[in-house]
């Protein structure tokens, strides 16, 4: 299967969506038919160019010998002509490989017009990928799809010659899982999105969605989504602050060996708690763009699944540093650890920030607030 580098695609896919998702259509460009002629193609580039909004250039197409390259398009000219020379190699092959390669090219003018190139900052093979994502974001998916990689044997008297054309930089794969990705997020229904596929592009289509279904989900249209994540992962906050408040305290109880390393751990789990907390909390906004708000709530549901999975290692180490705490004073002929921990506690007591150490009194409470750096945790319960 295809690697499909979801971060680098929502990344750029954002890029575009703040930049122009304003400008775009939330349509899907069919399929057509070219003449393999000059007329024919400055009429398809004509037609392509309309769709995605750069009427006001001229695209002049020549077929040529190119070594090596599917096309080429100039972007240094001024004026309204805009030249591209396609491969005359490219031009033998049947196929809608014509299509796909004008609209790569034209997206190179479209990201050059709008000044989102990005080779400057991050080399011309990003600034390749950005304009694949580019042409499928505009709706020239299909288009990109059906002719991204095309095929020809040619028979001579003496032997059969392949040839094989790869149009742009994703493969077909990575192209489908953006093309489901910008249908869900624009609402396209699965009916108008498969149709005039071609039967690899259809059926890579199917397989993507069904691999990647959890991408395409419609919960991340909705407007409160990452609220609902903050609110599910304080629930697993409490529960680790819960374990991390009794792994402090009992470390105060046993000996210096005991005592520094499950200081170490506790104070290294809540400054990762805080500052994640605070990440969490940075990303509640209020997102007008349907587009963007989708892929803001993707992109906070992927990044919740990576903190959720150092989270849960912090609970099992946890219950393991807990464990043998308990062990630890049982050893020592303490009745019991409940007991232990009730001595020298009156009604306040003082607790140290495991932030930033700030001293905190505190009465019969569940949990503490430090008035030095705002962060909140749970105090452990003796009853």
């Amino acid at each position: 299967m295809a690697d499909i580098y979801w971060t680098d695609y929502l990344e750029k896919l954002i890029y575009l969506e703040q930049a122009v998702g304003h400008k775009t259509h939330y349509t899907i460009l069919e399929p057509f038919q070219v003449e393999r002629t000059v007329i024919g193609l400055q009429a398809a580039a004509r037609t392509i160019a309309d769709f995605i909004g750069l009427n006001e250039y001229m695209f002049v197409v020549a077929v040529v010998n190119l070594d090596g390259k599917a096309a080429h398009i100039e972007l240094t000219c001024s004026g309204r002509e805009v030249f591209i020379e396609i491969s005359e190699r490219l031009m033998s092959v049947p196929g809608p490989g014509v299509l796909a390669v004008l609209s790569h090219e034209i997206c190179h003018k479209y990201l050059h017009h709008h000044g989102l190139d990005i080779s400057e900052m991050h080399g011309a093979y990003e600034n390749e990928v950005l304009t694949d994502l580019c042409a499928v974001f505009l709706g020239l998916g299909k288009l990109m799809l059906n002719g991204c990689k095309l095929r020809t044997t040619h028979h001579t008297s003496n032997s059969v010659e392949s040839t094989t054309f790869d149009i742009g930089y994703l493969s077909r794969k990575q192209l489908a899982a953006v093309y489901n990705l910008v249908c869900a997020m624009r609402n396209i229904s699965r009916s108008v999105a498969e149709r005039n596929l071609t039967r690899d592009a259809l059926k890579d289509v199917r397989y993507m969605r069904d691999i990647y279904r959890e991408f395409y989900d419609n919960a991340f249209h909705n407007a409160d989504f990452i609220q609902e994540i903050i609110d599910a992962y304080k629930g697993y906050v409490d529960r680790a602050q819960g374990i991390l408040a009794e792994i402090g305290f009992l470390a105060e109880r046993i000996e210096r060996e005991v005592v520094k390393p499950a200081e170490l751990f506790v104070n290294r789990s809540h400054r990762a708690i805080f500052d994640e907390s605070k990440k969490l909390s940075s990303r509640r906004e209020t997102v007008y763009d349907p587009a963007l708000r989708y892929l803001k709530n993707l992109e906070c549901h992927l990044h919740f699944a990576s903190v959720m999975e150092a989270l849960q290692a912090v609970h099992r180490e946890s219950n393991e540093k807990r464990q043998a705490l308990v062990q630890l004073i049982n050893d020592c002929r303490m009745s019991s650890h409940n007991t232990a921990f009730a001595e020298g506690m009156g009604s306040v007591s003082t607790v140290r920030c495991p932030i930033d150490g700030f001293s905190i009194e505190v009465s019969s409470q569940d949990e503490a607030v430090c008035p030095s750096c705002g962060y909140v945790f749970r105090l452990f319960n003796q009853s």
